[in-house]
Protein backbone atom coordinates (compact mmCIF):
# COMPACT_ATOMS: atom_id res chain seq x y z
CA UNK A 1 0.00 0.00 0.00
CA UNK A 2 1.11 3.85 -0.51
CA UNK A 3 2.73 4.97 2.46
CA UNK A 4 3.83 1.98 3.84
CA UNK A 5 7.74 -0.10 3.56
CA UNK A 6 8.54 -3.67 3.87
CA UNK A 7 12.22 -4.97 4.58
CA UNK A 8 12.97 -7.12 2.28
CA UNK A 9 15.23 -10.41 4.20
CA UNK A 10 18.96 -10.66 3.02
CA UNK A 11 19.67 -13.08 0.05
CA UNK A 12 21.29 -16.17 2.13
CA UNK A 13 25.69 -16.38 0.95
CA UNK A 14 26.50 -19.77 -0.31
CA UNK A 15 29.73 -20.19 0.89
CA UNK A 16 32.30 -23.64 -0.76
CA UNK A 17 33.36 -26.10 1.69
CA UNK A 18 37.18 -25.42 3.04
CA UNK A 19 39.54 -27.70 0.08
CA UNK A 20 40.00 -30.89 1.48
CA UNK A 21 43.98 -32.19 1.51
CA UNK A 22 42.74 -35.84 1.79
CA UNK A 23 41.49 -36.27 -1.74
CA UNK A 24 45.14 -38.75 -2.65
CA UNK A 25 44.27 -41.68 -0.79
CA UNK A 26 40.67 -42.19 -2.06
CA UNK A 27 42.47 -41.80 -5.59
CA UNK A 28 44.43 -44.41 -4.88
CA UNK A 29 41.99 -46.32 -3.20
CA UNK A 30 39.71 -46.13 -6.62
CA UNK A 31 42.54 -47.04 -8.38
CA UNK A 32 43.11 -50.86 -6.49
CA UNK A 33 39.64 -51.58 -6.46
CA UNK A 34 40.48 -50.84 -10.81
CA UNK A 35 43.52 -52.76 -11.01
CA UNK A 36 42.01 -55.61 -8.96
CA UNK A 37 39.46 -56.51 -11.59
CA UNK A 38 41.91 -56.87 -14.08
CA UNK A 39 45.03 -58.94 -11.90
CA UNK A 40 46.41 -60.67 -15.40
CA UNK A 41 46.57 -57.04 -17.18
CA UNK A 42 47.75 -55.45 -13.45
CA UNK A 43 51.14 -58.28 -13.35
CA UNK A 44 51.79 -57.53 -16.68
CA UNK A 45 52.33 -53.41 -16.09
CA UNK A 46 54.74 -54.71 -13.70
CA UNK A 47 56.45 -56.89 -14.99
CA UNK A 48 57.21 -56.40 -18.80
CA UNK A 49 59.24 -53.49 -18.19
CA UNK A 50 61.86 -55.31 -15.39
CA UNK A 51 61.69 -58.64 -17.80
CA UNK A 52 62.79 -56.08 -20.56
CA UNK A 53 65.28 -54.17 -18.28
CA UNK A 54 66.74 -57.59 -17.18
CA UNK A 55 67.25 -59.00 -20.36
CA UNK A 56 68.79 -56.13 -21.74
CA UNK A 57 71.22 -56.39 -18.91
CA UNK A 58 71.90 -60.30 -19.81
CA UNK A 59 72.47 -59.02 -23.59
CA UNK A 60 75.16 -56.36 -22.59
CA UNK A 61 76.63 -59.12 -20.46
CA UNK A 62 77.49 -61.74 -23.92
CA UNK A 63 78.54 -59.06 -25.80
CA UNK A 64 82.67 -59.19 -25.32
CA UNK A 65 84.37 -56.14 -23.59
CA UNK A 66 86.56 -53.55 -25.76
CA UNK A 67 89.77 -53.06 -24.07
CA UNK A 68 91.53 -50.53 -25.26
CA UNK A 69 95.08 -49.88 -23.53
CA UNK A 70 96.78 -46.63 -22.91
CA UNK A 71 98.67 -45.38 -26.00
CA UNK A 72 98.31 -47.04 -29.78
CA UNK A 73 97.56 -50.33 -30.05
CA UNK A 74 98.18 -52.31 -33.23
CA UNK A 75 96.85 -55.78 -32.73
CA UNK A 76 93.20 -57.50 -32.71
CA UNK A 77 94.51 -60.19 -30.18
CA UNK A 78 93.38 -60.46 -26.86
CA UNK A 79 95.06 -58.35 -23.98
CA UNK A 80 94.60 -60.87 -21.85
CA UNK A 81 92.25 -64.14 -21.09
CA UNK A 82 89.24 -61.70 -19.61
CA UNK A 83 88.78 -59.20 -21.20
CA UNK A 84 88.23 -59.72 -25.57
CA UNK A 85 90.60 -58.14 -27.45
CA UNK A 86 92.10 -54.73 -27.97
CA UNK A 87 91.11 -52.30 -30.46
CA UNK A 88 93.31 -51.82 -33.39
CA UNK A 89 93.10 -48.12 -34.16
CA UNK A 90 95.35 -48.65 -37.49
CA UNK A 91 92.75 -50.12 -38.75
CA UNK A 92 89.73 -48.01 -38.77
CA UNK A 93 89.84 -43.80 -39.95
CA UNK A 94 87.85 -42.77 -36.61
CA UNK A 95 91.50 -42.43 -34.91
CA UNK A 96 93.71 -41.79 -36.92
CA UNK A 97 93.86 -39.49 -40.30
CA UNK A 98 96.45 -39.18 -43.16
CA UNK A 99 97.86 -35.50 -43.79
CA UNK A 100 97.84 -33.94 -47.04
CA UNK A 101 101.06 -33.63 -48.93
CA UNK A 102 102.42 -30.26 -49.71
CA UNK A 103 102.27 -30.58 -53.09
CA UNK A 104 98.41 -31.35 -52.87
CA UNK A 105 97.93 -28.13 -50.79
CA UNK A 106 99.68 -26.10 -52.90
CA UNK A 107 97.65 -27.41 -55.63
CA UNK A 108 94.42 -27.35 -54.00
CA UNK A 109 94.68 -23.53 -53.09
CA UNK A 110 94.49 -22.76 -56.82
CA UNK A 111 91.45 -25.05 -57.19
CA UNK A 112 89.82 -23.69 -54.17
CA UNK A 113 90.46 -19.77 -55.78
CA UNK A 114 88.70 -20.56 -59.26
CA UNK A 115 85.65 -22.50 -57.57
CA UNK A 116 84.86 -18.95 -55.74
CA UNK A 117 85.71 -16.10 -58.92
CA UNK A 118 84.76 -12.82 -57.95
CA UNK A 119 82.43 -12.90 -61.79
CA UNK A 120 83.58 -14.40 -65.09
CA UNK A 121 80.09 -13.93 -66.52
CA UNK A 122 81.15 -11.76 -68.97
CA UNK A 123 84.58 -13.17 -70.31
CA UNK A 124 85.00 -14.57 -73.49
CA UNK A 125 85.30 -18.25 -74.48
CA UNK A 126 89.36 -17.41 -75.08
CA UNK A 127 89.11 -15.30 -71.77
CA UNK A 128 87.45 -18.44 -69.61
CA UNK A 129 90.24 -21.08 -71.26
CA UNK A 130 93.21 -18.19 -70.28
CA UNK A 131 91.66 -18.41 -66.79
CA UNK A 132 91.77 -22.34 -66.45
CA UNK A 133 95.28 -22.20 -66.53
CA UNK A 134 95.60 -20.73 -63.32
CA UNK A 135 94.15 -23.69 -61.81
CA UNK A 136 95.74 -26.19 -64.60
CA UNK A 137 98.80 -25.20 -65.46
CA UNK A 138 100.10 -23.51 -62.14
CA UNK A 139 100.23 -19.98 -62.88
CA UNK A 140 99.17 -18.30 -59.56
CA UNK A 141 102.37 -15.51 -59.15
CA UNK A 142 101.33 -12.38 -58.27
CA UNK A 143 104.69 -10.77 -59.99
CA UNK A 144 103.25 -10.01 -63.63
CA UNK A 145 106.83 -10.14 -64.90
CA UNK A 146 106.78 -14.13 -63.33
CA UNK A 147 106.44 -17.09 -66.21
CA UNK A 148 103.93 -18.28 -63.91
CA UNK A 149 101.94 -14.69 -63.34
CA UNK A 150 97.85 -15.09 -63.08
CA UNK A 151 96.51 -14.42 -66.43
CA UNK A 152 95.67 -10.76 -67.03
CA UNK A 153 92.55 -11.92 -68.23
CA UNK A 154 91.12 -13.38 -64.99
CA UNK A 155 93.41 -11.22 -62.36
CA UNK A 156 90.86 -8.93 -60.89
CA UNK A 157 88.88 -12.11 -61.18
CA UNK A 158 90.07 -14.96 -59.69
CA UNK A 159 91.98 -14.35 -55.95
CA UNK A 160 94.49 -15.98 -55.14
CA UNK A 161 94.83 -18.08 -51.78
CA UNK A 162 98.84 -17.80 -50.41
CA UNK A 163 100.39 -19.28 -47.51
CA UNK A 164 101.93 -16.11 -45.35
CA UNK A 165 105.61 -16.09 -44.50
CA UNK A 166 106.46 -13.94 -41.37
CA UNK A 167 108.32 -12.03 -41.07
CA UNK A 168 110.50 -11.14 -44.18
CA UNK A 169 113.82 -11.30 -43.64
CA UNK A 170 117.06 -12.80 -44.40
CA UNK A 171 116.46 -16.31 -42.73
CA UNK A 172 112.87 -16.45 -44.57
CA UNK A 173 113.36 -14.85 -47.87
CA UNK A 174 117.01 -16.26 -48.41
CA UNK A 175 117.04 -19.27 -46.25
CA UNK A 176 113.91 -21.26 -45.66
CA UNK A 177 111.96 -20.25 -48.63
CA UNK A 178 114.72 -20.60 -51.23
CA UNK A 179 115.53 -24.12 -49.87
CA UNK A 180 111.11 -25.28 -49.87
CA UNK A 181 111.17 -23.97 -53.21
CA UNK A 182 113.95 -26.12 -54.37
CA UNK A 183 111.98 -28.86 -52.81
CA UNK A 184 108.62 -28.05 -54.01
CA UNK A 185 109.14 -26.50 -58.18
CA UNK A 186 106.37 -26.67 -60.20
CA UNK A 187 106.16 -30.24 -61.25
CA UNK A 188 104.51 -31.15 -64.87
CA UNK A 189 102.31 -34.19 -64.34
CA UNK A 190 102.47 -35.17 -68.10
CA UNK A 191 103.98 -34.50 -71.41
CA UNK A 192 100.81 -33.11 -72.78
CA UNK A 193 100.90 -29.12 -73.75
CA UNK A 194 97.82 -28.38 -71.56
CA UNK A 195 99.32 -30.84 -68.94
CA UNK A 196 97.85 -29.93 -65.26
CA UNK A 197 101.24 -28.55 -63.22
CA UNK A 198 101.79 -28.67 -59.20
CA UNK A 199 102.10 -25.03 -58.29
CA UNK A 200 105.71 -23.94 -56.95
CA UNK A 201 106.16 -23.43 -53.60
CA UNK A 202 107.63 -19.99 -54.26
CA UNK A 203 104.73 -19.22 -56.63
CA UNK A 204 101.82 -19.61 -53.70
CA UNK A 205 103.84 -17.80 -51.18
CA UNK A 206 103.63 -14.02 -50.01
CA UNK A 207 105.84 -12.14 -47.08
CA UNK A 208 105.08 -9.88 -44.53
CA UNK A 209 107.28 -7.31 -42.73
CA UNK A 210 105.70 -8.71 -38.96
CA UNK A 211 102.47 -10.09 -37.59
CA UNK A 212 100.54 -6.50 -37.17
CA UNK A 213 101.29 -6.21 -41.10
CA UNK A 214 99.75 -9.48 -41.66
CA UNK A 215 96.78 -8.49 -39.52
CA UNK A 216 96.33 -5.70 -41.11
CA UNK A 217 96.09 -7.22 -44.65
CA UNK A 218 93.35 -9.48 -43.52
CA UNK A 219 91.46 -7.05 -41.47
CA UNK A 220 91.80 -4.78 -44.71
CA UNK A 221 88.38 -3.40 -46.74
CA UNK A 222 90.43 -4.76 -49.76
CA UNK A 223 91.11 -7.80 -48.74
CA UNK A 224 90.51 -10.67 -51.10
CA UNK A 225 89.09 -8.02 -53.35
CA UNK A 226 92.08 -7.90 -55.84
CA UNK A 227 95.41 -9.66 -56.43
CA UNK A 228 97.05 -7.08 -54.61
CA UNK A 229 95.28 -8.37 -51.62
CA UNK A 230 94.87 -11.95 -51.65
CA UNK A 231 93.28 -14.27 -49.37
CA UNK A 232 95.47 -16.18 -46.68
CA UNK A 233 94.82 -19.39 -46.28
CA UNK A 234 97.50 -20.10 -43.73
CA UNK A 235 100.60 -18.14 -42.10
CA UNK A 236 104.03 -19.56 -40.91
CA UNK A 237 105.22 -16.91 -38.19
CA UNK A 238 108.92 -17.41 -37.16
CA UNK A 239 109.35 -15.68 -33.13
CA UNK A 240 112.81 -15.71 -33.08
CA UNK A 241 114.12 -16.37 -36.55
CA UNK A 242 118.07 -17.25 -36.37
CA UNK A 243 120.37 -14.75 -37.43
CA UNK A 244 122.57 -15.14 -40.90
CA UNK A 245 125.83 -16.35 -38.87
CA UNK A 246 123.30 -19.30 -37.41
CA UNK A 247 121.98 -20.30 -40.88
CA UNK A 248 122.51 -24.27 -41.64
CA UNK A 249 123.12 -24.68 -37.77
CA UNK A 250 121.10 -27.68 -36.23
CA UNK A 251 119.07 -25.20 -33.71
CA UNK A 252 115.16 -24.58 -32.80
CA UNK A 253 112.83 -23.35 -34.20
CA UNK A 254 110.43 -21.04 -32.46
CA UNK A 255 107.52 -20.45 -35.09
CA UNK A 256 103.69 -20.69 -34.84
CA UNK A 257 101.34 -21.61 -37.90
CA UNK A 258 97.88 -19.39 -37.98
CA UNK A 259 94.95 -20.73 -39.83
CA UNK A 260 91.32 -19.43 -39.57
CA UNK A 261 89.39 -20.62 -36.85
CA UNK A 262 86.05 -19.64 -37.88
CA UNK A 263 82.81 -21.87 -38.96
CA UNK A 264 80.61 -21.12 -42.22
CA UNK A 265 76.90 -20.62 -42.56
CA UNK A 266 76.72 -24.48 -42.25
CA UNK A 267 78.54 -24.45 -38.90
CA UNK A 268 81.26 -26.26 -41.16
CA UNK A 269 84.83 -25.32 -39.66
CA UNK A 270 87.03 -23.35 -42.19
CA UNK A 271 90.61 -23.78 -40.95
CA UNK A 272 91.21 -25.65 -37.80
CA UNK A 273 88.83 -25.72 -34.81
CA UNK A 274 88.62 -23.03 -32.01
CA UNK A 275 90.35 -23.37 -29.18
CA UNK A 276 88.43 -21.27 -26.55
CA UNK A 277 85.70 -24.29 -26.38
CA UNK A 278 85.54 -27.10 -24.66
CA UNK A 279 87.38 -29.98 -26.63
CA UNK A 280 84.32 -32.44 -26.01
CA UNK A 281 81.27 -32.16 -23.86
CA UNK A 282 81.40 -35.08 -20.93
CA UNK A 283 77.80 -36.28 -22.39
CA UNK A 284 78.30 -36.92 -25.73
CA UNK A 285 78.35 -40.69 -26.76
CA UNK A 286 80.84 -41.01 -29.48
CA UNK A 287 84.13 -39.12 -30.22
CA UNK A 288 83.73 -36.94 -32.82
CA UNK A 289 86.54 -37.27 -35.23
CA UNK A 290 86.05 -33.58 -37.03
CA UNK A 291 87.94 -31.46 -35.01
CA UNK A 292 91.13 -33.93 -35.70
CA UNK A 293 89.96 -34.64 -39.23
CA UNK A 294 90.52 -30.27 -39.57
CA UNK A 295 94.43 -30.14 -38.60
CA UNK A 296 94.87 -33.02 -41.23
CA UNK A 297 92.85 -32.05 -43.89
CA UNK A 298 93.31 -28.25 -44.19
CA UNK A 299 97.08 -27.99 -44.26
CA UNK A 300 97.77 -27.39 -40.40
CA UNK A 301 99.39 -30.73 -39.57
CA UNK A 302 101.04 -30.81 -43.58
CA UNK A 303 102.56 -26.73 -42.79
CA UNK A 304 104.05 -28.34 -39.52
CA UNK A 305 105.80 -30.99 -40.98
CA UNK A 306 107.50 -29.12 -43.45
CA UNK A 307 108.75 -27.18 -41.16
CA UNK A 308 110.26 -29.76 -38.95
CA UNK A 309 111.58 -31.17 -42.16
CA UNK A 310 113.41 -28.02 -42.62
CA UNK A 311 114.62 -27.76 -39.38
Amino acid sequence: MPGTSRESSPTPMLTAPAPRHNHIRPLLWKNFLLKKKHPVKWALEILVPVIFIVLMGALKHLMKEVKVPSGWSDTSKSVDGHTGTSYNLFQSNMYYITETTTSALLWNLAIEAYKSPLSMANLTAAQNLSCMSFVVQGKVNLDPTSPNAIPTACQERIIPRKIAIVPDNAYTRNYFGQTISKWYPAVTLTNDTLSPVIPAFNDSIIYFADEAALESHVKSNDYGRDINHPYIHSAIVFKNPPTENDFGKAQSIDYVIRLNSTTNDFNNIDGVPRTNVPAYSSQQKKINTENFEAYTKNGFMTLQTLVTRFA
